[in-house]
């Protein structure tokens, strides 16, 4: 019997409705609309449900994936839900709905016609296990890593089922135990950044797994280079040089140092988080002044050869 039909058998008896994409949108009304195309060809849209947070887009999401997609359920936000807030009240909903298991989907992700059922079929197998694609990106058929042991980041290959402590929230599958147990993810602490990550560090250090399975695949739309360092965040995320306030105090960034001081407390002792945190900054901040000056020298001389 091939993948696909014993996929489709072992999924027979469950309720395909009582599974619940959830994906958070603002301002990308094409990226967007390509998602939705995706789960409709794929038939993910016709099998499961879908709820689709947008959160204050004002480039005219709304109107067309009410337009294009009446039947899916939208939530409205005002703009400062951010990812992690925006996650959690679509979690919410589906909670409410009777979800079993619910999917976390960026917009930016395409999956194959396989993603889903792989997946679901894994968690049936294996309960109370949270489970993630392999991640591939598009414009360079690289595969990225989405998730992370200790301090290693890992992925797995097709045939592979890596064990991970955590997970990037690309595309994650949830069973309900998990978030009947642990909850939903803190907006609070990590309203953008870190929600996702810290959310099944959580749920790994109670009685769940979380794991990579390379048998099921998504593609990654648009992936630039993965920002592992600080210079390259500020390289590929700014046209000019950022304010001080961009990088170090607003909530859409990666370094936003009140997601970070509690990222650091929350994957290790308070003593060591503290610590790492300290050290952490520091290596941001350094350089970050650093730059600065040159930049500000540069712009003071503009005839400096």
């Amino acid at each position: 019997m091939s993948q696909h039909s014993s996929t489709a058998d072992s999924q027979h008896s469950l309720p395909l409705k009582s599974v619940y994409i959830i994906f958070p949108v603002h301002n990308r009304k094409e990226i967007t609309l390509a998602c939705l195309n995706n789960l409709r060809d794929t038939g993910a849209l016709e099998k499961y449900s879908v709820i689709l947070i947008d959160d204050g887009s004002e480039d005219g999401t709304e109107d067309a994936v009410i337009a294009e997609y009446p039947s899916i359920l939208l939530i409205k936000g005002t703009g400062d839900l951010w990812w992690t807030g925006a996650i959690k009240k679509g979690m919410e909903n589906a909670d409410n709905l009777g979800a079993e298991y619910i999917f976390w989907l960026n917009d930016d992700c395409q999956l194959s016609n396989d993603t889903l059922p792989v997946l679901i079929e894994f968690m049936q197998e294996h309960p109370h296990t949270i489970t993630a694609p392999r991640c591939v990106a598009e414009n360079s058929n690289l595969t990225i890593e989405n998730g992370c042991v200790t301090r290693s980041r890992a992925t797995a290959n097709s045939g592979e089922v890596t064990w991970v402590d955590s997970l990037s929230g690309y595309c994650v599958g949830i069973p309900r135990p998990v978030f009947e147990a642990v909850g939903f993810p803190d907006e609070k602490k990590f309203p953008h950044y870190a929600g996702d990550d810290t959310y099944i560090l959580r749920a790994t250090r109670e009685t769940f797994k979380a794991c990579i399975v390379g048998d099921a695949a998504i593609t990654l739309k648009n992936f630039s280079d993965p920002e592992y360092s600080f210079h390259n965040y500020l390289k590929n995320r700014f046209k000019n040089f950022p304010k001080v306030h961009d990088i170090f105090f607003k909530k859409k960034s990666r370094y936003y140092l009140h997601s970070q001081f509690y990222y650091y407390l929350e994957k290790y002792t308070f003593i060591q988080g503290l610590a790492l945190f300290t050290a952490k900054s520091a290596m941001w901040i350094a350089p970050y002044c650093w730059l600065y000056l040159i930049h500000y020298i540069n712009n003071a001389n503009p005839n400096r050869s």
